[in-house]
């Protein structure tokens, strides 16, 4: 029901229009601001994800390089016991190594280690010369 109050004249007045306050603004305000939050830490997250993924990859590197390294100081070792160790396959876990030693000729044979794990893999490689009844072998290199 609507009051109509009258004026000091006599005439009839309709009430006055009350103020409605910015609550709707305030609320889109708060909605942009709550997705432009959300949309910042949604992307943080993925960039998380994105160095956790390449700290893998990084590892599983890491893992065969010195699994190989190992291999071919192992395979030096054969190598001086017996100059007709010609390599061999072995496996650790679920690292899977193959040693190839090739006569490069001169007395220079070249002893090449593959690990792989995964579908990764990583070659190193030395060289060992023999001469004057003496052994000498090359640094250590990845391939």
């Amino acid at each position: 029901m609507l009051h109509v109050s009258r004026s000091q004249d006599g005439q009839a007045r309709l009430p006055t229009p009350v103020a409605v306050g910015n609550g709707g603004q305030a609320i889109i305000a708060l909605v942009m601001i709550i997705a432009i939050v959300t949309i910042i830490f949604t992307q943080i997250a993925f960039l998380n994800l994105d160095a956790v993924a390449i700290a893998n990859e990084q590892t599983e590197s890491e893992l065969l390089r010195i699994t190989a390294e190992g291999y071919a100081e192992n395979a030096a070792l054969r190598y001086l016991r017996d100059s007709a160790y010609a390599g061999e396959t072995l496996s650790a876990g679920d690292i899977s190594c193959t040693i190839l030693v090739t006569d490069l000729g001169g007395g220079i044979d070249d002893i090449e280690v593959t690990c792989t794990r995964s579908g990764r893999s990583k070659t190193v490689g030395l060289q060992a010369t023999y001469a004057s009844g003496i052994f000498q072998f090359s640094k250590l290199l990845t391939r």
